[in-house]
């Protein structure tokens, strides 16, 4: 370890001398190097450029699976809903009840698991190292 580093000034410290102890340098290296935690205030889009700036590849991963996850759904659903509702339309022309059944098992997990799964672990690494 270089001698020069004790050799800092801290006033707040309240040492006359200048120096620093090494134990309170080695607490402030260790401080500095794990990452603080957000102040309250501290919006989520800032939350969310930090761990960009800080993980950039593992951030861009798992956002890319969240929105791919969300779209597949959100699509399964409506394609289901829609075709419930020609479904129900056809129907009322015959005059039988079609079967009603719930919103989640309209959606299609295995496809968004699968959109998820492509877009986390492929489409974003590709696209991270090839637009850096």
């Amino acid at each position: 370890m270089d001698p020069n580093v004790n050799e800092k000034f801290t006033q707040k410290d309240g040492d006359i001398s200048g120096r620093t102890s090494n134990s309170s340098l080695q607490g402030t290296l260790r401080n500095s190097m794990s990452l603080p935690p957000p102040p309250p205030s501290d919006s989520l889009l800032n939350r969310y450029n930090r761990l960009l700036d800080l993980y950039p590849l593992k951030t861009k991963m798992i956002t890319a699976a969240c929105v791919s996850a969300f779209g597949s759904a959100l699509g399964s659903y409506l394609s289901a809903t829609n075709a419930e509702q020609r479904s129900r339309n056809r129907h009322q022309n015959l005059g039988v009840s079609p079967s009603s059944k719930s919103a989640l098992s309209k959606i299609n997990w295995i496809d968004v698991l699968s959109y998820a799964l492509h877009s986390g672990l492929i489409q974003a690494p590709i696209c991270h190292y090839w637009f850096e």
